[in-house]
């Protein structure tokens, strides 16, 4: 026993770095690092940085469920400068994580998505960012849906007088379900990244000994 747990504080004394995580990027051609992160690109010019933070992560500290985490990282980008698509509590090699898609507006016009795999541990993190442009004809996505849903009766635009239009119905444009629909939207290829790598992403075994970041447990997946 005395020899384990030697190894073990030996492990832990490993320094946490870039090379404690790991993933396939496929159709990406590594560039290096850049500014502190390891980045990779696309053809498309979607691009992949993993991060390492030594510091503690800057996520909401003590949330009771899923649903009250979820809320408060809404509220962080319930602006015009940034909405949350999404965001789930996956496990990832052993290590529960926070997955979000977020949207930012870009210059001159369209939308960028940006997904992100944060891995949190108490002092420091890792995060993967996935960014992906909207390129051409923008708004094509949400164009083709919305007169699909006034032609079909499942939404209609109200419109009052002094005040911006309403849309009423269903209405969610960013729906997974419709990604295989617009598969070359930046959304959709977010998605199909994220996916690639929560699948293949390993976290080195001497940094899982590392104290966690506490996050309540998504007993919906």
């Amino acid at each position: 026993m005395r020899i384990i747990r030697r190894l073990l504080l030996k492990r832990m004394k490993v320094a946490p770095s870039l090379n404690s995580v790991c993933f396939r990027a496929t159709g990406f051609s590594p560039q290096g690092e850049i500014e502190g992160a390891r980045v990779w690109l696309s053809t498309e010019g979607d691009g992949i940085g993993l991060y390492f933070f030594p510091v503690r992560p800057d996520l909401p500290a003590n949330a009771k469920s899923p649903g009250e985490l979820r809320d408060r990282m809404a509220a962080v980008h319930g602006s015009e400068t940034s909405a949350l698509v999404q965001i789930s509590l996956p496990q990832i090699d052993d290590c529960y994580t926070v997955q979000q898609i977020v949207k930012v507006p870009q210059e001159p016009h369209g939308l960028t998505y940006i997904g992100a795999i944060i891995i949190p541990f108490q002092e420091f993190s890792f995060v993967v960012k996935i960014q992906c442009h909207e390129h051409g004809m923008t708004g094509m996505r949400e164009a083709a849906l919305m007169a699909e849903g006034l032609s079909n009766g499942t939404m209609k635009v109200i419109e009052r007088e002094n005040e911006d239009p309403t849309i009423a119905g269903e209405w969610n444009p960013d729906d997974e379900r419709y990604d295989s629909r617009f598969p070359d939207h930046p959304l959709s290829r977010v998605r199909r990244i994220l996916t690639d790598v929560t699948a293949s992403l390993q976290i080195d075994a001497a940094v899982k000994l590392r104290p966690r970041f506490p996050l309540p447990v998504d007993d919906s997946r």
